[in-house]
């Protein structure tokens, strides 16, 4: 059977261009009609991302566009999807720009740039248990990003456990990781010893380590979200059901692109009304799967689920902005 969504799946240039638009539509809409709350945020991206300025946001559009076209490449460049899709961009700026809430979140999105490169370090490692640059790679990017957005420490023992999965799990990959991990911590820490405060560093570790449970949930929020993680099990169960179509690279892959989901998600609920500094992470995995489920999956149920997304996301971006009291 056709895919019916193959003209959102593969578009010529209009095709690219009317997402990217209604995309930028949508964040000088929110711009002009979202009352923003600030959550802490790190002091040198704020002056990076002028808050609360259309100039900042635009800022934070373009890297929300970096963040989906880097995802889009790696997706292809290993094969993650059997067909050659734009998906993953879509959905991620899609689902960016109808959470008003996401628009300044400049340590979101730095965080969740961060995690991209530690995962474009990681894929090619697939059996591998020499491959000890790339292993030295994804734990350096993941220790400076640490310094940068602290919850990036709590995915290093996550990408351990892939090398696990990807079965390049050996002395050198873990030597190479530790060395990797170790070295810009010293070279930091020193560099605050010698010219700065050690405790204005300690202080900004324990101050993005606050942790408080996100509940309870605005109605309309607590529906959508739940909306999407429906979506998302319903492309996990696809993938589950016709994982012997998949290669194994491919499959373990998913799986590993599922356990950081989760991961994401759980700490997404425990930092409470910063929650925004997780969501962008979050998305990166989430529009992963459902972008392998809709670009596979063709017929009358894949495009009705697809609608309901698009619909309800747009619903609630509306309801966001002129039913908010």
């Amino acid at each position: 059977m056709r895919n019916s969504l193959k003209p959102i799946i593969a578009p010529g240039f209009l095709g690219i261009s009317i997402p990217i638009a209604l995309g930028l539509f949508l964040w000088i809409v929110g711009h002009f009609f979202y009352l923003y709350s600030f959550p802490d945020e790190i002091p040198w991206l704020i002056s990076l991302f002028p808050i609360s300025t259309l100039v900042g946001e635009l800022i934070c559009f373009s890297v929300t566009l970096i963040i989906g076209f880097i995802l889009t490449h790696l997706i292809e460049q290993f094969s993650i999807i059997r067909t050659r899709t734009l998906l993953p961009a879509f959905f991620f700026v899609f689902l960016m720009s109808t959470n008003p809430a996401l628009h300044l979140a400049q340590s979101g999105l730095i965080g969740a740039l961060i995690l991209l490169l530690a995962v474009g370090q990681f894929l090619p490692m697939y059996q591998d248990k020499k491959a000890v640059q790339c292993a030295f790679n994804v734990m350096f990017i993941l220790s400076v990003g640490s310094f940068i957005v602290v919850e990036l420490a709590l995915f290093i023992p996550v990408f351990l456990i892939g090398f696990s999965i990807y079965q390049s799990f050996s002395f050198r990959t873990i030597s190479a990781s530790l060395i990797g991990l170790i070295a810009p911590i010293f070279v930091i820490f020193s560099g605050f010893y010698l010219w700065s405060n050690v405790q204005i560093l300690i202080q900004y570790f324990l101050k993005g380590w606050h942790f408080q449970f996100f509940f309870p949930l605005e109605i309309r929020t607590f529906i959508y979200f739940s909306l999407l993680v429906i979506i998302f099990f319903i492309s996990t169960l696809n993938f589950m059901v016709d994982s012997h179509q998949e290669k194994i690279r491919t499959r373990r892959t998913l799986q590993f692109f599922i356990f950081l989901f989760f991961v994401s998600a759980i700490l997404l609920l425990f930092k409470g009304n910063n929650w925004t500094q997780i969501a962008p992470m979050a998305s990166i995995f989430l529009v992963s799967l459902i972008s392998h489920f809709f670009s596979l999956e063709a017929g009358r149920f894949s495009l009705i689920v697809f609608w309901i997304l698009i619909l309800s996301s747009l619903v609630y971006f509306i309801h966001l902005l002129f039913f908010t009291p």
